[in-house]
């Protein structure tokens, strides 16, 4: 999720937000991951009911996760749509990592 998210940025993510209501367009959410047993973490850029860029429209329940890191990103682009189901809660919080001071004092 570069640049959004450098490696080593720790999320706290939360189920609670989607048991009132749906993920919206820009939320950035957990998924489970399709080829192994890790979750990404993915922007909603479309949400059900919408037409996507192939004129295909999203089935009720289906989302169009991307990372923020197009051009390198494994995301819905190549797997297709997701179901709600495996989106498994917002990010809420997200903590950046802490980068030491290598600077000598004189």
């Amino acid at each position: 999720m570069l640049p959004t998210l450098p490696p080593g940025t720790r999320v706290r993510v939360s189920p609670l937000p989607y048991l009132w209501k749906s993920p919206r367009k820009g939320d950035i959410v957990l998924v489970k991951a399709f080829d192994d047993n890790r979750c990404d973490v993915k922007r909603v850029k479309h949400v059900p009911g919408e037409l996507l860029d192939s004129g295909t429209t999203l089935g009720e329940k289906e989302y169009f996760l991307v990372g923020d890191n197009w051009k390198f990103s494994y995301d819905s682009r190549s797997y297709g749509p997701v179901k709600a189901a495996a989106i498994l809660g917002k990010v809420v919080d997200r903590q950046f990592p802490v980068i030491e001071n290598t600077a000598q004092s004189f």
